[in-house]
């Protein structure tokens, strides 16, 4: 798998935390040992929500030390997707304070996928108990391809970077609610980055003219027809959240990437 060897280099997948307020939040830093739970899930492709895959295996990471001390991240257990799409981690002992993460990627070190983190808020890991089984989990995973085939739109839109998997990016949707499974799209939302460095793109639903640009200009805010995508890069540690044309409020997410990956980051209306 090839997150092995980033993460024995200590970059960073990113890690997902923020106001106690948000459903993609870790919470606050209290640290609390959790031991002996399983993590349960099923995978989801970004691009067209497939939810079986090949040669896709997952870590589960503790970020806690790089976050707090820019050390490596644990590597809490290892798992194979199952033919079925789906995924289980045992005997899972814990005392993140920031919640956990569950990077995809190849099994073999190839290049079939990119390597793309998905957040477990650490409010949810703290509440377990030994023997305690954590269901319901969505990773989400996306094909080298199809980064391949952003990058191109990205230059369209005036991307002058070594590549999104190389930079380093936090992607997702801007979303209109916490309940991540009804929630949908926002219109004219903006990510509001934790650097000024970072640079953010947003989707359209037509692609003979880019993926993120209009009659050649860049798309300057989410729309509906892209399904709310966005895409920022590059993506330090930090707080982002969002604003839009109709002045609504959203939740601040702790999130961000260094090069070779990618986090998954959902930010929600209030």
């Amino acid at each position: 798998m090839r997150s092995h060897t980033l993460i024995a280099a200590g970059l960073l997948a990113g890690v997902i935390g923020c106001t106690d307020k948000a459903g993609d939040t870790a919470g606050d830093t209290d640290t609390t040992f959790v031991i002996g739970f399983e993590v349960r899930g099923t995978i989801e492709n970004i691009e067209d929500g497939a939810t079986t895959a090949d040669n896709l295996c997952i870590d589960l990471i503790d970020p806690t030390s790089k976050v707090f001390e820019g050390g490596d991240l644990l590597i809490l257990d290892s798992t194979q997707v199952t033919a079925e799409g789906t995924f289980v981690f045992t005997g899972v002992t814990t005392s993140s304070s920031v919640g956990l993460l569950m990077l995809a990627d190849d099994c073999d070190g190839g290049d079939q996928y990119m390597g793309l983190a998905t957040g477990i808020p650490s409010d949810t890991v703290n509440a377990l108990d030994y023997g305690d089984v954590l269901e319901g989990q969505v990773l989400y995973f996306v094909e080298q391809e199809v980064i391949n085939g952003y990058n191109t739109d990205l230059a369209l839109a005036g991307y002058t970077g070594a590549g999104i998997q190389v930079d380093g990016s936090i992607m997702g949707w801007v979303i209109d609610g916490i309940e991540l499974e009804t929630a949908g799209p926002v219109d004219c939302a903006q990510v509001v980055p934790y650097s000024d460095e970072t640079e953010c793109y947003y989707a359209d639903g037509d692609t003979s003219d880019g993926l993120f640009t209009t009659g050649g200009a860049p798309n300057t805010e989410t729309d509906l027809s892209g399904g709310g995508f966005y895409v920022c890069t590059p993506a330090p540690i930090g707080t982002y959240t969002a604003s839009d044309c109709n002045g609504s409020e959203y939740y601040e997410i702790l999130g961000g990437s260094v090069d070779g990956l990618a986090q998954w980051v959902r930010i929600p209306k209030f």
